[in-house]
């Protein structure tokens, strides 16, 4: 995953394909919870973030706005927040947050995106990482 930018979500998302339901949402969250970050990245790692998130800070404080797919199971979120500290946090974890892919040809390795079909795989040395693996099958 990775964060970014209003403006630049709209340069990559191409700002006509934007539904005004979304901007009327958007700007209906910002007058409640004024701290935001947009992430770019596959579904399974935003269900990771979000995780992420509830475990930090509580399941009350998933809050999102998901723009729709710029790919198969590949689209952008915006995460809002009621503090600057906790969106802080939030988006400074999105870079070490790692996904196990269950169906994938190396199902023990995990990786994260940088853009749509672009992935990194975790250094297994990194002390930052943050590894989400599928539950077991029984």
């Amino acid at each position: 995953m990775r964060v970014m930018s209003f403006p630049d979500m709209l340069s990559e998302y191409k700002s006509e394909e934007l539904e005004k339901d979304n901007l009327l949402a958007r700007k209906e969250m910002q007058g409640k919870y004024p701290f935001s970050f947009i992430v770019e990245g596959g579904h399974m790692e935003l269900d990771n973030l979000e995780t992420w998130i509830k475990a930090q800070f509580g399941s009350d404080k998933v809050v999102f706005l998901y723009y729709g797919k710029t790919g198969y199971d590949f689209g952008f979120a915006e995460y809002f927040f009621e503090r600057q500290d906790e969106a802080l946090k939030a988006g400074e974890a999105v870079p070490n947050i790692y996904t196990v892919y269950p169906h994938s040809l190396t199902p023990t390795k995990a990786f994260r995106s940088i853009g749509y079909e672009n992935e990194i795989e975790c250094n297994p040395n990194d002390k930052k990482a943050i590894i989400f693996a599928p539950p077991k099958e029984v």
